[in-house]
């Protein structure tokens, strides 16, 4: 069964990205670095089971000579990052990557061994960079044998992911229960644009709402 793996949110510089989520969350990150086949570099917190992921184009690494993943080469992806960091979608843990993508009702695009710093992991990535359904429908990753992915190696930081909610028509949703997610997604609203929203619990207690 797939299981989270990571949520993804997206800011035009990481410097101030990770600051504003420094400050949303009452924590510091505790791990993240460069992606050289993406000209990309991100910040992590770590969220129970799982991750959450501040990421931006990297301006000190070479032209990947490709789409970056997540749109983050679209215009349009970069004018809705004028302001705060966005939640632009997530990623998927998977078991038995081929099987899961056999299953897929679209395509996730095609695997790529990703790397950062001593890190190695397989993950779908679409040619074009693009995000299916606004970011709801999620990338596929598989950790290989032996590799501590970051749920399980970033230190405890008291953060919980309290609820995560596919906001879209009821299409989308059984898409999403046939690719094997449906129980990791509350169902929100049925109008407007497919989108997701995360409510994150502090160590404090406090409840924080991403939209």
């Amino acid at each position: 069964m797939l299981s989270l793996d990571h949520i993804v949110f997206a800011c035009r510089e990481l410097s101030a990205g990770a600051a504003w989520m420094e400050q949303q969350l009452g924590q510091p990150p505790v791990g993240g670095g460069q992606h050289p086949m993406m000209g990309t570099h991100n910040k992590l917190w770590r969220l129970e089971g799982a991750y959450l992921e501040v990421i931006a184009i990297d301006p000190g690494a070479s032209d990947p000579g490709r789409k970056r993943w997540f749109a983050l080469d679209d215009p349009a992806m970069q004018a809705r990052l004028r302001g705060a960091p966005q939640l632009v979608t997530w990623v998927a843990r998977s078991d038995d990557l081929d099987g899961d993508i056999a299953r897929a009702p679209l395509d996730p695009g095609p695997v790529l061994r990703l790397t950062r710093d001593r890190l190695c992991w397989d993950l779908t990535v679409r040619e074009d960079g693009a995000l299916h359904w606004g970011g709801v429908f999620p990338g596929l990753i598989q950790w290989p044998q032996g590799v501590a992915s970051p749920a399980e190696s970033l230190p405890d930081q008291g953060l919980r992911l309290a609820a995560f909610t596919a906001h879209g028509p009821e299409g989308m949703r059984q898409n999403l229960r046939q690719l094997g997610v449906g129980h990791i997604l509350r169902a929100g609203r049925t109008t407007g644009a497919p989108a997701l929203s995360a409510l994150i619990e502090r160590a404090d207690g406090r409840a924080v709402a991403f939209d």
